[in-house]
């Protein structure tokens, strides 16, 4: 997961990420790479070229078991027992 922003000057480099990659993997250089995708300063240059990708490897590393995902349909819940009224003592209006 790539920072969206340039940590120093702000520039977004976030939807720079996969054509860095796609660049890399059809045989152009770094240079090549970051000078076509128009990232002329250090900062956000050295965000790419530095960048490790841990998004699949954190994957590996679910804590919650398989069964928890998806748990099925929940009980029904119990009804709650009424309160039973009886034997209330009224008060008497004096006359």
């Amino acid at each position: 997961m790539i920072p969206v922003r340039c940590f120093t000057c702000g520039k977004v480099v976030g939807n720079k990420w996969e054509p860095y990659q796609q660049s890399l993997k059809n045989g152009c250089s770094v240079n090549e790479a970051l000078d076509s995708l128009g990232l002329a300063r250090s900062c956000c240059r050295g965000m790419l070229m530095t960048h490790i990708d841990l998004t699949d490897d954190q994957m590996d590393y679910d804590p919650k078991p398989k069964e928890r995902h998806n748990p099925g349909p929940k009980p029904e819940p119990k009804p709650k027992p009424q309160p039973q009224v009886s034997g209330l003592k009224r008060d008497k209006p004096d006359n």
